[in-house]
């Protein structure tokens, strides 16, 4: 089970961080299409089956 969690841990981190690098580029170009950006809150979703 720690595993898991250190497992959930790491990959929420590395969405995070792209996700953060996503928005930034959103607000430095307006054309830049949010669902790319927001494609990150996705992932976090609890119940996503897969990858």
């Amino acid at each position: 089970m720690d595993d898991l969690i250190e497992n959930f841990i790491a990959e929420t981190r590395e969405t995070l961080g792209a996700l953060t690098s996503q928005l930034v580029e959103w607000e430095r170009r307006p054309d830049y299409r949010a669902s790319q950006a927001f494609r990150g809150f996705y992932e976090l979703a609890p119940n996503r089956q897969g990858a």
